[in-house]
């Protein structure tokens, strides 16, 4: 009797129905894994943006927040560049550099990144980033 190699035709498509089903298993994971992570930045975002503009009312002045890939953020004054504020939040998606006003309303500075990599706009009258329509 000759003897064979390779595989069959069933035998390779059982390895395939094998691998469908566990991609299937997977990719749920994985979407709620980055749906998690956007609501994460998301919501540090949010709280650094608050502390900002609730200290430029305070203060009576304008106020910029850079917020750096890498997580790092600052907050100065526009007038003399005085560092306020600094710290780290988790990274988000794109860098982001705000002016607040001394009313509370905010405005993109230069070297504003655009809303496609953050996937939101921002409300300048609410100083608030909303999810892309």
């Amino acid at each position: 009797m000759p003897q064979r190699s390779g595989l069959t035709l069933t035998e390779v498509l059982v390895a395939l129905v094998i691998l469908a089903i566990m991609g299937a298993m997977l990719l749920p994971r994985v979407v709620t894994r980055q749906e998690s992570r956007r609501a994460e930045h998301a919501d540090a975002l949010k709280s650094v943006v608050d502390t900002t503009r609730a200290l430029a009312v305070q203060r009576r002045q304008s106020l910029r927040l850079r917020v750096y890939a890498d997580g790092l953020w600052s907050v100065e004054s526009t007038s003399d560049r005085d560092p306020i504020a600094a710290g780290t939040m988790s990274a988000p998606p794109a860098g982001i550099d705000l002016t607040v006003e001394a009313g509370g309303a905010c405005r993109a500075t230069t070297g504003w990144v655009p809303r496609e990599a953050l996937r939101a706009v921002l409300d300048a009258t609410k100083c608030a980033f909303e999810p892309e329509p």
